[in-house]
């Protein structure tokens, strides 16, 4: 949507990845007020600004990879071999 303030990934399982997504930098204001209160769900933030949900056909499109074993382990399972 062209006014949306948060465009937000979502899989197709559901879930939607808000370190994946785009932020508009007039939010910095209600992004400064949010910390200041302590509360820091991004969910939070999507839910109180104009998002646009876009959505992916996969579940596995988004990823949450954390170590080198983690990498190794996603590469075997997709036969990936570099």
């Amino acid at each position: 949507s062209a006014n949306a303030e948060i465009i937000v990934p979502r899989s197709s399982d559901g879930r939607i990845h808000p370190l994946c997504a785009v932020y508009k930098a007039s939010l910095i204001t209600v992004i400064e007020d949010q910390i200041g209160r302590r509360d820091l769900k991004m969910v939070n933030l999507i839910n109180r600004c104009k998002t646009c949900i876009v959505d992916f056909p996969f579940a596995d499109s988004f990823l949450n990879i954390n170590s080198p074993e983690e990498y190794l382990k996603y590469q075997k399972s997709t036969h990936h071999s570099n």
